[in-house]
C-alpha cells in the first residue's frame, strides 16, 4: 500500500483516477483498491473501472453525507457498507446496551476493515461493518445493540500485521458503558476476533490467527509486478481544482501526523492543518511498483488538454516506432 498526503485550501476539487488499460486496479491484475479521505472522513473507495478515467468531485472541507440506500439493498450507496444498525425501537438499558468501537488506524488505514455478527462466529447474522479508513485517525463507532445477546467482532488487517507496530502504533478497543470489553491493543495478524455478550460481564474471549478474509475486505497478498500504474497530479484551475494523471513514478512523501475522530464514519480532528484541509490518497495494486509524484502546477484546462494530447500522441508514435522495429527484425538478410 502507498499513501499520498497533503494539505489543500478550501474549495471544489475533482479527483481523477486513470488506468491506462481501462480495467482499474481490480480485478484482472490482483484485487487492489484506493481510498480517498480528508481528516479521517472517507470521500471515496474504488478500484473497479469500466473505462480509463474515473472522476470523483468533492469539496474541502469535506462534510460526510448521511448513508443513503436508494436501491434498497441494505448497503450505503456511496461506500457500499451496511446501513447503520437501527435501534430506534429499543431503549438503552432495557432491551439494548451501548456498544462502542474505537479504532486508531496505522499508516495504512485502507488495510483495516471489520465486521460485527450476532452469535459466536460468522454463522450468525452480519449486523454492521466498516472500513477501509483514512490513515492515522481515530474512528469511533457507537450503537445500542439488542440485549441480552452474544456478538462476535472480526477485525481484519489486509497486510496481516495488525495495527501495531510495523506501520505505526494503531489499536482498537471495545467497551459498553463503563465496562471495557477489549482494552487498547493493535498487535495481531490477519484477523482478530472478540467474542462478547451484552450486557457486558467481563467474559470476552479473544482469538488471533490466520482466517479467510471477509468478502468486504481487501485480499491478503499483493505480489507486485513490474508494470507501472498511472496515478494523479493535482492541477488547480481557476475555480475548480483537478487531480490529473501523470506518469512520473517516485518514492512517496513521508506520512503526515495523526488527527481526527469519527462517529461511525464521521470525524472531528484533534489537530487542524494550518494551511488547509489534509487530503489522503491510499492505493494498492499488483501493477504498482512505486508511488508517483504529485504536484500542484497551476495549469488551466486548455493546457491540461494540450498535455494530455501530447502524451497520447507520444504514446501512439512510440507504438508506431515499436512496430517499425519489429518489421525490420523480420526482414530477410540479403
Amino acid at each position: 500500500a502507498d499513501t499520498f498526503r497533503k494539505c489543500f485550501s478550501q474549495g471544489e476539487y475533482t479527483f481523477v483516477f486513470t488506468d491506462k488499460e481501462g480495467d482499474g486496479i481490480c480485478c484482472n491484475h490482483g484485487e487492489g483498491l484506493y481510498v480517498l479521505s480528508s481528516e479521517g472522513k472517507t470521500i471515496s473507495v474504488g478500484g473497479e473501472m469500466q473505462s480509463e478515467v474515473e472522476t470523483i468531485p468533492f469539496e474541502l472541507p469535506f462534510i460526510e453525507p448521511d448513508p443513503v440506500d436508494e436501491d434498497k439493498d441494505g448497503l450505503d450507496d456511496r461506500l457500499g457498507l451496511m446501513m447503520p444498525y437501527d435501534s430506534s425501537n429499543m431503549t438503552e438499558g432495557v432491551d439494548c446496551e451501548n456498544f462502542r468501537l474505537v479504532i486508531l488506524t496505522d499508516e495504512y488505514g485502507l488495510e483495516t476493515t471489520w465486521e460485527l455478527f450476532e452469535g459466536n462466529d460468522k454463522s450468525g447474522t452480519l449486523i454492521a461493518n466498516g472500513g477501509p479508513y483514512g490513515s492515522q485517525y481515530n474512528h469511533v463507532i457507537s450503537y445500542c445493540l439488542a440485549s441480552p445477546n452474544e456478538y462476535s467482532l472480526y477485525m481484519y488487517d489486509w497486510d496481516r500485521r495488525g495495527l501495531c507496530c510495523d506501520s505505526g502504533e494503531g489499536w482498537y478497543s471495545v467497551s459498553s458503558g463503563d465496562i471495557i470489553i477489549r482494552d487498547k491493543n493493535g498487535q495481531f495478524g490477519e484477523v482478530n476476533v472478540t467474542r462478547f455478550v451484552l450486557p457486558a460481564d467481563g467474559s470476552a474471549v479473544f482469538t488471533d490467527g490466520p482466517a479467510t478474509l471477509s468478502p468486504t475486505s481487501p485480499p491478503a497478498s499483493l505480489a507486485p509486478t513490474v508494470t507501472p500504474l498511472l496515478w494523479t497530479t493535482l492541477v488547480p484551475v481557476v475555480e475548480k481544482k483537478t487531480m490529473y494523471p501523470t506518469e512520473s513514478l517516485v518514492t512517496p512523501p513521508p506520512s503526515g501526523s495523526p488527527t481526527g475522530s469519527s462517529v461511525r464514519q464521521t470525524a472531528s480532528p484533534t489537530r487542524t492543518p494550518t494551511k488547509g484541509d489534509q487530503l489522503d490518497v491510499s492505493a494498492t495494486d499488483e501493477e504498482m511498483t512505486s508511488f508517483p509524484n504529485v504536484t500542484s502546477n497551476g495549469l488551466d484546462e486548455e493546457t491540461i488538454d494540450k498535455v494530455t494530447s501530447a502524451m497520447d500522441a507520444a504514446e501512439e508514435n512510440k507504438g508506431k516506432e515499436d512496430g517499425k522495429d519489429k518489421d525490420k527484425d523480420k526482414e530477410p538478410e540479403r
